[in-house]
């Protein structure tokens, strides 16, 4: 690697990367969002951590906690998740209604 490269990199520090110019109350939504899309998926923010190449939940944990912004890209990678995403928008969104519809053959 380039030394000026890694000698900018050495100057930035994870603070850098966290959210910043957003209003609190929509920040935390978006990481509420994240977290209720999790529970509908039904799975942990240690497996979904797990699921992107994470060593540890704490990336996913300070999404939720909208402390950092949450990286769509790793998250859509996730099986379904992004299914559960659009579910968990529209359950908040009271122009939505969210309807879970089961259809089978009857045999014969």
């Amino acid at each position: 690697m380039d030394s000026r490269l890694a000698d900018q990199l050495d100057r930035v520090h994870p603070q850098m990367l966290r959210l910043g110019g957003e209003s609190d109350r929509k920040k935390l939504a978006v990481g509420r969002t994240v977290e209720r899309a999790l529970e509908i998926l039904g799975m942990t923010k240690q497996a979904a951590a797990y699921a992107m190449g994470y060593a540890d939940p704490g990336p996913v944990s300070r999404w939720c906690a909208a402390t950092e912004r949450p990286l769509f890209d790793k998250l859509f990678a996730i099986d379904r998740f992004e299914e559960c995403w659009i579910v968990a928008l529209a359950e908040k969104n009271p122009a939505m209604e969210v309807e879970t519809v089961v259809k089978f053959r009857r045999a014969g």
